[in-house]
């Protein structure tokens, strides 16, 4: 029977294998983020399973999404970020395993979030399965 861990974990090792130069902060993991430059920070949010019969072994649905924000300082602009992003969901397509599931939807960029020394660009990628 498939878990939230078994999802997790798909996603994250497709992310640590993407050729990358910027540093992940991988969930529940200490992090310290670099003074300047971008990096990539992997967050999971899983739904409630929908269960088909009362029996304790039936099949449930899985869906939930992963995201992928991008983050850099404030001062040079979002393209390079953006374009970061954008590689984020090209690796996450659409049909891409992660673990039992599937990337159910084309991975979405969202408009950049702006804090006080902070730009966060998110990447959604919604998953869907059933196990």
């Amino acid at each position: 029977m498939a878990t939230d861990k078994d999802i997790l974990t798909g996603a994250l090792n497709r992310m640590s294998g993407y050729t990358t130069s910027l540093p992940i902060a991988w969930p529940g993991v200490n992090f310290t983020p670099p003074q300047s430059g971008m990096w990539f920070e992997v967050r999971h949010f899983p739904n409630e399973p929908d269960h088909f019969a009362y029996d304790d072994d039936a099949k449930q649905t899985y869906r939930g999404f992963v995201q992928v924000s991008v983050f850099d300082r404030p001062g040079g602009g979002i393209v390079s970020a953006t374009e970061e992003a954008e590689g984020v969901a090209a690796r996450f397509a659409k049909g891409t395993a992660l673990g039992p599931v599937l990337v159910s939807r084309k991975p979405y960029v969202s408009p950049a979030v702006y804090q006080d020394n902070l730009i966060q660009i998110p990447v959604t990628i919604p998953y869907r399965g059933v196990v």
